[in-house]
This record gives C-alpha cells, sequence and structure tokens, in this order.
C-alpha cells in the first residue's frame, strides 16, 4: 500500500513538473503565447531566475503568477504574501526580471 501511495506521489509531482515546463515555456504554441495577440517569448527568463532576482523577504509566500499582456508587451504578474500579512503584488518583465509596477493591498483591520 506504501508503495502505491508512493508510486503516485511521483506521477503527481512528475505531471506538475510537466505543467509547470509547458507554461513556462509555452510548448503548447511554438514558443509563442497567444492571449489574443502573439507574442515572442524567446529570450524569457525562467520564473525561478526571476523570483531568485525578486528577493523577497524571508517567509514570503507567493500566492499567484499570472502572464498579462500590456501595450502588446508580456510580463510575469506575481502576487506574495509578506511575513507580516500583508499581499504584494508585482508585474515584472520576464527578459529582465526587473519590476515595472507593484502594489501593496491594505489589510483590513
Amino acid at each position: 500500500m506504501a508503495f502505491l501511495a508512493f508510486l503516485l506521489g511521483a506521477l503527481a509531482l512528475w505531471m506538475a513538473r510537466e505543467q509547470w515546463e509547458s507554461y513556462e515555456h509555452d510548448v503548447e504554441h511554438g514558443g509563442y503565447w497567444d492571449g489574443g495577440d502573439a507574442v515572442e517569448t524567446a529570450g524569457l527568463l525562467s520564473l525561478e531566475e526571476i523570483v531568485r532576482r525578486l528577493e523577497l523577504p524571508a517567509k514570503s509566500r507567493i500566492l499567484e503568477v499570472e502572464r498579462e499582456l500590456e501595450s502588446g508587451r508580456m510580463y510575469y504578474e506575481i502576487e506574495f504574501l509578506l511575513p507580516d500579512g500583508r499581499i504584494e503584488e508585482v508585474m515584472v518583465d520576464p527578459r529582465t526580471a526587473e519590476v515595472v509596477k507593484r502594489e501593496r493591498e491594505e489589510g483590513e483591520d
């Protein structure tokens, strides 16, 4: 029984990694992301590298990552929870990891 659970866990991890790789490199669209417009995705940094360059405070947690198209350019919108409980959202250039926009959501008192 434990062996079966191990196999199912390994399969789930493998499938999650395949999904992440597909999302990160946009395998389905042959190197293009189609959000209504085609955008060249060659030369994009990996999400892992972008998050590393963001230098988030210790014990921050990433809540959500979305790809956004703005003015014909693709950006990653990354939402994370800060250790003090506030939520911050940054829009990041996927080629340079430069933060082009930053928003903090104020918590309810």
